[in-house]
């Protein structure tokens, strides 16, 4: 999950960002001072240290954003920092850099403007998956699809297969399910739109529950949207696989049977 603290003293301005930037997938935190930071007021989900951009302007109410950059600094806390600022600002700018801010942003500004510039200084483009990635993570689904269809015949016990509708970033997506997901849960992303999970032992009633949990961790990125996911339960029993060739053909039943092309 990429978090974004947003400090600016404008309710407006700051509900317009935060509205903006959750709609791309981030998660947004808002804060009005400094004293926000010091005290990590902003919010009791997150700490300062788990930042991963701060959205600073630089005419605060009862200080300047240099003094937040001097304090971040005292902290030995590198956060990416972008200033934001009005027009003709130029000596604010060459302070904010050369205290340690990584870019700039001159007001007013638009949506596309802020949103290239927030993915410019994280770096997206390296969280962002391509054609090629997909193919090699729909074969690495694939080949464990198989595997986990095999120790669930041995064992006799479920497997539940998911795929689940993500609402934002692949890569934001799929942190975010995995962290509601056991360390022997896989997850997969095989297109922008769709990920895959196993569930080894997992039945209706288990399913029920870790979709309950990533349900509501995705909330915020439906944007209205309904929670899509589609499943299937193989109880381990009910195949009568004996050979490499029907174990193959019942794993292509799956995906073709989840959608996953």
């Amino acid at each position: 999950m990429i978090n974004i603290l947003i400090v600016d003293d404008s309710g407006v301005i700051r509900s317009s960002i935060k509205n903006l930037l959750e709609g791309e997938g981030y998660s947004v935190y808002e804060a009005t001072s400094l004293s926000d930071l010091k005290y990590n007021t902003f919010s009791n989900k997150i700490k300062l240290n788990e930042l991963n951009l701060i959205l600073l302007d630089f005419y605060l109410q009862n200080e300047t954003g240099l003094e937040v950059i001097e304090f971040l600094n005292s902290k030995e806390l590198s956060i990416p920092i972008v200033m934001m600022t009005g027009e003709g600002k130029r000596d604010i700018v060459i302070k904010s850099i050369k205290l340690g801010a990584k870019d700039y942003l001159l007001k007013p500004f638009d949506n596309e403007t802020l949103i290239k510039k927030v993915d410019f200084v994280l770096n997206i483009k390296n969280l962002k998956m391509d054609q090629k990635s997909y193919e090699k993570e729909m074969k690495v689904f694939e080949k464990n699809l198989s595997l986990e269809v095999e120790r669930a015949i041995r064992s006799k016990l479920g497997l539940c297969i998911a795929r689940i509708i993500l609402p934002s970033n692949e890569i934001i997506g799929r942190d975010i399910i995995k962290k509601q997901v056991r360390d022997i849960d896989q997850v997969y992303i095989v297109n922008k739109m769709k990920a895959v999970c196993i569930f080894p032992f997992t039945d209706e009633k288990g399913f029920e529950i870790v979709k309950g949990k990533i349900e509501k961790s995705l909330d915020l990125y439906l944007n209205n949207n309904s929670f899509s996911s589609k499943t299937y339960f193989f109880k381990g029993n009910e195949k009568d696989i004996v050979d490499i060739e029907k174990k193959d053909i019942f794993c292509k039943e799956i995906i073709k049977f989840l959608d996953l092309g």
